[in-house]
């Protein structure tokens, strides 16, 4: 415990924060009894920056909606309940594909919440994506001072009877040292404690790129299962086969082809 409280707090000294957040109020009861911060997004900005409507029948959903029932039978039928969604380098849009494909998963009647859980530490921006601004994250369960419910956010998206079908664990702020916190204990009982929570979940992890940084494989042998996002145009063949090589440990339920021009649809699944 106290190495990963040094961890983080070493962390916490090295990041760059902003200006201080608000908790957002109210509250909605997910779970056994247990409760997130409910959240408003704005429709807005959802538009701006590409995030989906899962009830829309526009080319992009559907288009989603092939990734999602894809996926959904991979995991299905190899019993996995948790995914990590990568990229080979930066910028290729795997943090948009998770948020969409999560809302996407949502949208199913597989009798499941699906939580997306923000894991690139680095470079942190689900929350900047969804407009999210909460007074806890990732770093403050982490520490071990805040509780699992305490940095939950509903975003009332796949909303069925009064339970939220999706939870975002969102990371305000990036850290340096991010392999080390994610090498530590608090990460595999952060999976014990949403098991508690969620009897019957699908785990999302936004992780970072694979060639950037060690991060992706130090938290490999905890994700039953990887989504690799790659960019046309950009992502080389070298670079996708070093990506698989170093995965090798780790099942790969497959490869997202993102900001394609060969087709009128903008993703494509392979």
């Amino acid at each position: 415990m106290e190495r990963i409280t040094k961890a983080v707090e070493k962390a916490r000294q090295n990041a760059t924060y902003g200006a201080p957040l608000d908790p957002i109020p109210g509250m909605a009861r997910i779970g056994s009894g247990r409760k997130a911060q409910a959240v408003v997004l704005d429709e807005e900005l959802l538009k701006t920056n590409h995030i989906i409507n899962g009830g829309s029948a526009d080319e992009k959903v559907q288009s989603y909606k092939v990734l999602r029932t894809q996926v959904w039978h991979r995991l299905r039928d190899n019993g996995w309940s948790t995914m990590g969604i990568t990229s080979v380098n930066p910028d290729a849009g795997k943090t948009l594909t998770s948020i969409n494909l999560a809302i996407s998963l949502a949208s199913m009647d597989i009798g499941k919440t699906i939580v997306l859980v923000d894991l690139d530490l680095r470079r942190p921006k689900i929350h900047h994506y969804l407009g999210i601004r909460s007074k806890y994250s990732l770093l403050d369960y982490l520490h071990d001072d805040v509780a699992l419910p305490d940095i939950m956010i509903d975003p009332g998206i796949g909303i069925e009877s009064g339970v939220g079908k999706i939870i975002i664990i969102p990371c305000l702020q990036a850290i340096a040292n991010s392999s080390e916190v994610l090498s530590s204990h608090r990460i595999k009982r952060l999976l014990v404690d949403l098991k508690k929570l969620f009897p019957s979940r699908l785990v999302l992890f936004d992780l970072p790129p694979v060639l950037a940084a060690d991060d992706v494989l130090v938290v490999s042998n905890i994700v039953e299962s990887m989504l690799i996002v790659v960019e046309e145009g950009k992502t080389r063949a070298d670079e996708l086969r070093k990506t698989v090589g170093l995965l090798k440990n780790t099942q790969l339920v497959g490869t997202v082809l993102n900001k394609s021009t060969v087709s009128s649809q903008p993703y494509g699944y392979y």
